[in-house]
């Protein structure tokens, strides 16, 4: 046995070196996907601020590992008669809201419900719109399909606009809509 280690020369055999390759290759594939997973769990908990923050790459990476793109978000909101609730959101009237289109672009493209039919959602991004008087944002929305007429809660979005909204019920009929 000392013969062996005294004719050894100084460094690893082929073998060894390709057991410390291996090694090193299968520890950083577990980091990696360690990694990518806090990464994408991360972005997925963290839709909504990457929306008010208009970070769409964050956006992306929350959706592709998202299981659904029409998820809704709570948000407290007050009315004109300053109560307040807590308004649930599609992603994309909540991005229409706090005026990102990058956000609005992205969720589109990954296949938002543009009229905003999504459970528990209270308006129609089409309203949001309105409500900020943002002219892009609501011709990128009819530029994309978006229906004037689209039904949530049983209300248009000049129907919502009329419960106590007048600068967005102007800016809706100024823009053509009747019912």
């Amino acid at each position: 046995m000392n013969t062996i280690f005294r004719d050894r020369r100084a460094g690893l055999s082929a073998l060894e070196a390709l057991l410390v390759c291996l090694s090193l290759f299968v520890v950083g594939g577990m980091i990696y996907k360690w990694n990518t997973t806090r990464l994408d769990n991360n972005a997925r908990t963290g839709i909504p601020e990457s929306i008010r923050a208009g970070d769409t790459e964050k956006l992306l990476r929350g959706l592709r590992t998202s299981t659904d793109a029409d998820l809704s978000i709570p948000e407290e909101w007050t009315n004109p008669d300053e109560t307040i609730i807590t308004m649930r959101y599609s992603l994309l009237a909540y991005a229409v809201k706090h005026q990102k289109p990058g956000a609005v672009n992205a969720l589109l493209e990954f296949g938002s419900e543009i009229d905003g039919k999504v459970w528990g959602n209270r308006r129609q991004p089409l309203f949001w719109a309105a409500y900020n008087q943002d002219q892009a944002m609501y011709d990128l929305l009819v530029g994309a399909g978006a229906a004037t007429d689209a039904i949530v809660e049983n209300k248009t979005a000049l129907g919502h606009a009329t419960e106590g909204y007048p600068d967005a019920v102007e800016f809706l009929k100024a823009n053509g809509v009747e019912h």
